[in-house]
């Protein structure tokens, strides 16, 4: 509606309006009038006729009657017409009669004629002149008439003249005049505010609908808003593609008010899609079976999108254009189809596809910008996930590594230390952090700044040093250093890869004391056996002395075969090959066997064997090896036994169902911080080439490893001065029988050389 008929529309209102609050008014007025002209019809119009004699006059009756009558007609409009033509001017007409009625009864004094223009003030809030026309004819033609024919009730005067008919005229006419002039300013104001009304009214509804739309334009933005923190949340919340796709998908649907999605990811070779997630997820409905197959061949449509790396709106469906939803559209219609890439810096990854079944619900210009967007987002997601699934696995790596890795800053201060570092060292990562590297060194340790320059011009520096332990002990490692620089090139630190060469080392002495034991139990008994042999070839002794020196070859010949035969059996068991021959073994037997082979060893050393067996029923072992092992630790008890003293073997029953050899000597005993060596391969107190005793030290070695193999284990007890006790214990179900337990020297083997 325009301003103009606004502003006429809202003028009629306003004029109505005045138009019924003067009518009431008036109305009310009228009452008034008419309870005034009974008062002056019974108080002064007695006395304007009658002179000073006061009596009931008949004009009583006329303000009675004429007046209630006046009084009706107005009364009865305003209830029924309010705001009605005929109800203002039939107001105006009784008006009228009424101040001629007042003139009457106050017999025409000049007083009363007041009551005209008073009257015509009131008359002048109607806006509209017709009011004050027929109020003032009425008016002058009372004044007229009564003025010729009654100039008694006119002017109270018995004789009247036209001028003064025409002077009253006069000043009604001015009095209109003037009321005339304000009607039309009246009027002019009442249309200025209604078109000021009507031109605010006008801004209020142009406002109104530009709140509406930008309400609407909030209200869409609010839900693209929603939409994209739905699927931020999604990808930032979700640890894989595969859950955060049904809820991107979600998102991107609500937006359009669309029912189905689905999201691919391009397979190795770009050759086919891989499915990464659909929405919704639980509905097997046929269009979505159409739509979630695990590997799908690009159709027109999505191949299309993939070729031209930019979405694809269509806003009515053709399935003739993709063969793909040829089997949707006959069973769900569907209207809108987006499609649209996922990639990252160009590089198309995927793509996602959403199907509605109505008319698109958003704008599409705004949809595909915000597909866009979205793509580019989930790209550089998956382009993360890759990266952080790199990151992991080299951190994984790094932490999990053999070796301890160590990084320290410029001012070689730690930064990172890895698992292997806190074990090979015994620090947490919080207990070095910050501090100096120096603190695994040793404090006469002289810190290289050369070594660091070089590291840090990109130089790899590998090095073998000795380390400190949180405990105080050392350990001998082998370093590699190389720079660590950050995204931009620039060296932020050095890197080192510390490995513990401690084993190896162990193992290059142990190899060294190998050599030195093969080569002097090798060239021992190699020079006794050519030294033999050098005689008897020279022919320059007799029989006897030949038979001693064959005697000699002989010794050092099995020397040398139980030197083999140690190697042999130390290889089997490394290698794990070593077969046991499990039967019922008697201990009493093993222990005569090794006696019985050892008895010459012990007179020649002039040592004892004294025996005690207090276990006599069978257990399941391998004899040989059984034997074996008592037989090594006999041996090595004669032979670091001094002259005269014993040499005892007990077997006895143990808790937990085992079975215990103990070979106890009367030795200068053993340190307690040379035990652990004991057992170890080429191990020996004494490893040098001069030392009095012979051995491999394989023995020990073997005996421990066969001990294992049968579910037993191995120890020694030893004080100095005192002698040692070697024993070992295997599996064995017996009782303690007081009559099985003998003193094998109350049977004949002890084994004194005098």
């Amino acid at each position: 509606m325009s301003v103009e008929r606004n502003a006429e529309l809202i003028f009629l209102r306003h004029q109505r309006s005045v138009c019924i609050r003067t009518d009431r008014l008036c109305t009310v007025l009228m009452y008034v009038q008419w309870f005034a002209c009974i008062a002056i019809s019974i108080w002064i119009s007695p006395r304007a006729w009658g002179s000073v004699n006061s009596a009931v006059h008949p004009y009583l009756l006329a303000a009675i009657f004429l007046g209630g009558l006046l009084c009706a007609l107005p009364a009865y409009l305003t209830l029924n017409q309010p705001g009605r033509l005929t109800t203002r001017l039939s107001i105006g007409l009784c008006q009228a009669l009424f101040s001629s009625l007042i003139i009457a009864l106050t017999g025409g004094r000049i007083e009363s004629h007041f009551h005209i223009f008073v009257s015509l003030g009131l008359l002048s809030f109607y806006p509209d002149r017709r009011v004050i026309l027929i109020y003032s004819s009425v008016v002058i033609l009372d004044h007229l008439l009564r003025g010729i024919l009654w100039p008694l009730s006119m002017y109270g005067v018995s004789g009247s003249t036209l001028l003064r008919t025409l002077e009253h005229t006069f000043w009604v006419v001015i009095t209109v005049v003037c009321a005339f002039q304000f009607f039309k300013d009246r009027k002019d104001a009442l249309r200025k505010i209604s078109r000021v009304q009507a031109e605010l009214i006008a801004t209020k509804s142009s406002i109104e609908e530009q709140v509406c739309a930008r309400t609407q334009e909030l209200f869409d933005s609010q839900s693209r808003m929603a939409a994209q923190y739905a699927i931020t949340f999604a990808l930032s919340e979700a640890p894989t593609l595969k859950q955060a796709a049904p809820k991107v998908i979600e998102a991107l649907c609500s937006l359009c008010g669309w029912h189905c999605g689905v999201m691919w990811t391009l397979a190795s070779g770009n050759d086919s899609l891989k499915l990464a997630g659909v929405w919704p997820g639980d509905d097997d409905s046929k269009e979505l079976k159409v739509l979630r197959p695990s590997n799908l061949e690009k159709s027109a449509l999505i191949a299309g999108t993939i070729a031209s790396n930019a979405p694809n709106l269509i806003k009515r469906m053709d399935a003739e254009r993709d063969p793909v939803f040829q089997y949707v559209v006959r069973n769900k219609p569907v209207e809108s189809v987006l499609v649209f890439p996922i990639r990252f810096q160009g590089q198309v990854l995927g793509v996602t596809l959403l199907c509605g079944d109505g008319m698109l619900a958003c704008d599409a210009d705004e949809l595909i910008t915000q597909a866009e967007a979205i793509g580019e987002q989930i790209g550089g997601y998956i382009t993360r996930k890759e990266k952080d699934a790199q990151a992991a696995m080299m951190a994984n790596l790094v932490e999990n590594a053999s070796d301890a890795i160590v990084t320290a800053d410029t001012d070689r201060k730690i930064i990172y230390w890895n698992h292997a570092a806190e074990q090979q060292y015994g620090y947490t990562q919080e207990e070095v952090k910050g501090k100096s590297i120096r603190l695994l060194l040793r404090p006469n340790d002289p810190v290289s700044a050369e070594d660091f320059r070089h590291i840090l011009t990109g130089e790899q520096v590998m090095r073998e040093d000795v380390h400190v332990r949180k405990d105080g002990s050392l350990v001998d490692v082998q370093v590699t250093f190389a720079v660590v620089p950050d995204a931009c090139g620039t060296i932020v630190g050095v890197a080192g890869i510390i490995r513990d060469v401690t084993a190896q080392k162990a193992a290059e002495r142990r190899v060294s004391e190998f050599y030195s034991t093969v080569s002097h139990e090798l060239r021992t008994p190699l020079t006794s056996i050519c030294g033999a042999l050098g005689l008897i070839e020279g022919g320059v002794l007799d029989r006897a002395e030949e038979l001693d020196l064959i005697q000699v070859a002989r010794r050092n010949s099995d020397r040398l075969v139980r030197l083999v035969n140690d190697m042999l059996d130390l290889k089997k068991l490394e290698a794990g090959k070593m077969e046991l021959s499990m039967t019922d073994v008697a201990p009493q037997d093993i222990v005569d066997q090794a006696l019985a082979s050892l008895l010459a060893m012990a007179a020649e050393s002039k040592v004892a064997l004294q025996a005690e067996v207090k276990c006599n029923s069978l257990f399941k072992a391998d004899p040989d090896r059984v034997l074996q092992m008592l037989i090594n630790l006999i041996g090595n008890a004669i032979k670091f036994s001094p002259e005269q003293s014993t040499v005892k073997i007990v077997v006895e029953p143990r808790k937990s169902n085992r079975l215990r050899f103990s070979v106890v000597d009367q030795g200068i005993g053993i340190p307690s911080h040379q035990l652990p060596k004991l057992f170890g391969r080429f191990q020996q107190l004494d490893s040098s080439d001069t030392r009095p005793k012979g051995g491999t030290g394989l023995g020990l070695a073997i005996t421990k490893a066969l001990a294992e193999q049968h579910g037993g284990r191995i120890g020694v007890e030893s004080e100095i001065g005192k002698g040692s006790t070697f024993w070992f214990e295997l599996p064995q179900s017996c009782t303690l029988s007081s009559s099985s337990a003998k003193i094998k020297s109350e049977v004949g083997y002890d084994a004194l050389a005098s």
